[in-house]
């Protein structure tokens, strides 16, 4: 995939016995390391980085590649401010057969509902996955975060996160709904 906010992919391989990938050297941090630092971005700076995220996944989707394990560890924001989506190694053609169902694939906190329950992946869990890190963005907190593994899992599956509004009343009202659309449990 060519897209200006998608790493780019030089050469893979395989040199004596070990695979290799050759790809653009980027200068920055990853987003999961830049929310974690004191200075916060602005809304409109969080937004920017959602709109090149989206615009990215679109682009991915439209050549049949739903990337699958969408965070903040794999969105990249260079020392100039570009946003690059990182780590592919899950990402599946939408007409390939070989990734098993019944079988849990991706981040957890940020997994869709059908990835949690193993089923097939499609654009739709990459769109919920983006909702998850937008409600990260704007709560500094994570949308579905429990105690244990289960209490995780039943979050993402049953429960809605605390409310943005609550969080943070500043956030446009407009905002908050594209949120909490992403966030719908059935991708239906």
């Amino acid at each position: 995939l060519t897209h200006k906010n998608i790493i780019t992919i030089h050469d893979l391989g395989e040199h004596e016995g070990r695979p290799y990938l050759a790809m653009e050297l980027l200068e920055g941090a990853d987003l999961q390391r830049r929310l974690a630092q004191s200075e916060s971005m602005t809304l409109v700076r969080k937004l920017d980085v959602v709109i090149d995220l989206c615009e990215a996944i679109d682009f991915a989707h439209k050549h049949g590649v739903v990337h699958r394990d969408i965070k903040p560890a794999n969105i990249f924001i260079t020392t100039t401010g570009s946003v690059k989506i990182l780590d592919f190694g899950l990402a599946r053609l939408v007409t390939s057969e070989m990734t098993n169902s019944n079988m849990m694939m991706g981040t957890l906190n940020y997994m869709a509902p059908e990835q949690v329950r193993g089923e097939r992946a499609d654009h739709r869990s990459d769109i919920f996955s983006i909702g998850v890190v937008l409600y990260e963005m704007l709560s500094g907190k994570k949308a579905f975060q429990g105690d244990s593994f289960a209490s995780t899992l039943f979050q993402i599956l049953e429960a809605a996160p605390q409310p943005l509004h609550e969080i943070d009343p500043a956030i446009p009202a407009d905002v908050i709904a594209i949120v909490d659309r992403t966030l719908v449990k059935s991708r239906e």
